[in-house]
């Protein structure tokens, strides 16, 4: 359970240094004169994937927190049924930024849940 915190945080802690990377692009990019139709298209589709992805992964969270307290065996298959249908969603909210700074936190972010949080 201490791994499985501890990937949990660390892409909590991506998905909020995303929002802030992307609150800060976000300011640079009115200050350059960028329309707001423009930075809608862009910018806040990827702060809006950050929030989706937190939110996703606590309810992963959640399904493991279940599994691990349940206390009924024929409980534990639908359980497994909820957490897998999280672990789709997530990927599912991963799209395409082609800002290199802001790339390597979703590539970050994907590695993290692929290889160390979707293994419980």
């Amino acid at each position: 359970m201490r791994a499985f915190e501890a990937d949990f945080d660390g892409i909590i802690e991506l998905g909020e240094q995303m929002e802030d990377s992307v609150k800060d692009r976000i300011k640079q990019r009115i200050r350059a004169g960028v329309s707001a139709a423009e930075i809608l298209s862009t910018e806040s589709t990827w702060a809006d994937m950050a929030m989706e992805l937190k939110t996703t992964i606590a309810f992963s969270r959640i399904a493991i927190e279940e599994y691990a307290q349940s206390l009924e065996a024929e409980a534990l298959p639908e359980i497994e049924k909820e957490y897998a249908e999280t672990i789709v969603e997530f990927e599912g909210r991963i799209i395409a930024v082609n800002v290199p700074d802001l790339r390597k936190i979703v590539v970050e972010l994907d590695r993290i849940h692929n290889e160390e949080f979707e293994e419980f």
